[in-house]
């Protein structure tokens, strides 16, 4: 069981890049993972093993 929900993390992390960017004026480089989190929601997909060459996340078929 992990420590964090994902999704309050990654709702946190867009509060954080767009605070750094409002401060900077430069883009906090996080943008594909919160990307690849979404997709990976939003389509049901299952998150590919770390390392897993060329791929984020595998369909299930449904």
């Amino acid at each position: 069981m992990a420590v964090y929900d994902v999704d309050k993390l990654m709702t946190e992390a867009r509060k954080l890049a767009a605070d750094y960017r409002r401060a900077t004026g430069k883009a906090l480089g996080i943008s594909t993972e919160i990307a690849v989190h979404d997709v990976i929601r939003l389509m049901k997909l299952i998150p590919a093993e770390p390392g897993a060459g060329g791929y984020d996340a595998i369909g299930t078929g449904a």
